[in-house]
């Protein structure tokens, strides 16, 4: 028995094989990582090494110190090889996948790089070239309960269908929900400017019943008055002048107490807004009125209330007693300016009036405070 060429040559044509088989092999299935190559190189060195140590040493020492045969070399250093293979996924590792993959009950689908299927789940995935190509970049929704996805892979596509319904559930619930809080959410809005509403027309009836207390007394003077007041009688035109003034005190006073209700301060503007109401009713009485002012600042609203109702007690006074009557703001007091000879009684005014006599012409200053507060 010896080893002619023959056997050589088939040696020779076994080596190439199974480098071409490895070359062919990392084409098809792609690159292994740096860890599987690091295995295979030391595999495939120990490989050579065995079968030297054996060609070289052990093949000339007695059959009893032969620890193994050549085939053994061969047979398990291939088997490292698939191990390392598999284990990479290299080489399928189910001997029945295609069976394996058709019993998954989710939708799912392989295909090649055609997108012809190769392998299908028993749950069908129908959906055409177009919805799967374009899945690959995006999921596409088959339905509006199904979202189709898909991946690329080694040598193909992978697909599979996603259920969304459940999501869609718990969102109209989560919808319904939303709007069920909203609806108590305007319902709370509603009853909050319901319970503003109620508060402001409480405070507003509060006010009102406070400005008629205060002009109560005034009213009641114009009530007398028109009772007195009969026609074809002495003073009936007196009588009705005086109501008449009064009448637009209340009216301008009334305003002033319904803006002092919302602002602290108030500018003068309205002080002569009031003023000149009240001068065009006391020129019908007889007392030829004017009044303007010279400057545009705020005042504390108390203040400028009691200055219109110290104007309003001294012109009641004035009344047939002056022809008439100048009024003006030189920014400390209220400047009445008439030509009469007996002075108005300043008792149980609410502001220090001065008064000052120059010949004929009686100047009377209401002054608006201690120190002239402004805002």
């Amino acid at each position: 028995y010896r080893l002619g060429p023959c056997f050589y040559l088939l040696y020779v044509w076994m080596i190439l094989a199974m480098v071409v088989g490895l070359v062919i092999c990392f084409q098809e299935t792609g690159k292994l990582s740096r860890k599987a190559v690091g295995l295979l190189i030391a595999v495939l060195a120990l490989w050579a090494s065995l079968v030297m140590l054996n060609l070289l040493v052990l093949d000339k020492l007695p059959a009893r110190f032969s620890m193994y045969n050549v085939p053994e070399i061969h047979i398990f250093c291939i088997l490292a090889i698939y191990e390392i293979f598999i284990r990479n996924r290299l080489f399928p590792y189910n001997e029945n996948y295609t069976g394996f993959f058709r019993k998954l009950r989710i939708p799912a689908l392989i295909t090649d790089r055609n997108f012809h299927p190769a392998f299908r789940s028993e749950a069908a995935l129908s959906a055409g070239s177009e919805a799967l190509r374009s899945s690959v970049d995006q999921p596409v929704a088959l339905t509006p309960d199904h979202k189709l996805h898909g991946k690329a892979l080694h040598a193909g596509y992978a697909f599979w269908l996603e259920d969304e319904s459940t999501v869609h559930r718990v969102q109209e619930r989560l919808q319904e929900a939303n709007e069920m809080i909203e609806q108590e959410n305007d319902l709370i809005r509603a009853e909050t400017e319901q319970k503003e509403k109620d508060a402001y027309l409480q405070s507003r009836h509060r006010i009102y019943h406070e400005i008629a207390e205060e002009l109560y007394p005034c009213q009641k003077r114009i009530g007398q008055l028109l009772d007195e007041a009969v026609p074809g009688t002495d003073g009936f035109r007196e009588k009705i002048a005086a109501a008449s003034v009064l009448n637009a005190y209340v009216k301008r006073k009334t305003n002033l107490l319904l803006l002092a209700a919302e602002k602290e301060y108030l500018g003068l503007e309205e002080l002569f807004i009031a003023l000149q109401e009240s001068a065009g009713y006391l020129t019908l009485a007889g007392l030829q009125t004017t009044a303007w002012r010279t400057e545009e600042k705020l005042y504390p609203a108390e203040m400028i209330i009691a200055l219109y109702d110290v104007f309003e007690q001294i012109a009641e006074q004035l009344l047939g007693r002056a022809p008439s009557l100048m009024v003006s703001w030189n920014g400390e007091s209220l400047r009445l300016t008439a030509e009469t000879e007996t002075p108005p009684d300043p008792a149980g005014m609410a502001l220090p009036v001065r008064f000052r006599r120059d010949e004929d012409v009686l100047y009377i200053d209401i002054f608006a405070g201690k120190d002239g507060e402004t805002a």
